[in-house]
């Protein structure tokens, strides 16, 4: 009788893992952390310049499951690229004591296609960028920026979640003192962890 008690406990136990594996509901917490590239350019009485490198990325966000594994909520993320290297004209120097940062925040719209547990993720956001040396910083106007996903996550338990996921993020940005508007392109690969 107790075997078949045990065996009923964690027949139980896997069902209902079962079922929420299947879906995405109630509340969503979710970070992720990787590598990529960014470049940010503008052109100003036909001077091209641009300032670029490998840079991390990172996000966090949180909401919850308006229906099953459709994820509204928020998201700050950003990415940082230390060793700038500035082109202007096509002549590239790099400046190992500036940071050059892209960061952004809005609200996030995420899908899961179950039970597979892929996710594209979108995040139309307010976007700023900046330049950051041991002494100072420049930063430009809040603009508007976007920021895609498109990832895979493996169940680690009955409600976490491992990952990796492609992101790219986008932005648009004029400086404070007036001047051209710097276009941003960047992405790269993430490891991701989720909450649900």
């Amino acid at each position: 009788m107790r075997r078949i008690a045990l065996f009923a406990s964690a027949f139980l136990a896997l069902g209902c893992a079962t079922v929420h594996q299947n879906e995405h509901v109630g509340f969503h917490f979710q970070a992720d952390i990787g590598a990529g590239g960014s470049q940010s350019t503008a052109s100003d009485s036909g001077i091209d310049a641009k300032y670029s490198g490998g840079a991390g990325l990172f996000s966090v966000g949180a909401g919850g499951a308006v229906v099953p594994n459709l994820i509204l909520g928020a998201q700050i993320w950003g990415s940082s690229v230390p060793d700038v290297r500035l082109t202007i004209d096509g002549e590239s120097r790099t400046i190992s004591d500036l940071t050059y940062q892209t960061y952004g925040i809005g609200p996030m719209v995420k899908y899961y296609f179950m039970p597979i547990n892929v996710y594209v993720a979108a995040t139309p956001s307010f976007g700023q960028l900046s330049l950051r040396d041991d002494q100072s910083s420049d930063e430009t106007k809040w603009g508007p920026a976007l920021r895609l996903a498109l990832g895979k996550e493996w169940y680690a338990s009955q409600r976490w979640g491992l990952g990796v996921a492609g992101v790219l993020h986008l932005a648009s940005n004029k400086p404070e003192g007036g001047g051209p508007t710097w276009t941003t392109l960047g992405g790269g690969v993430v490891f991701s962890a989720s909450y649900n």
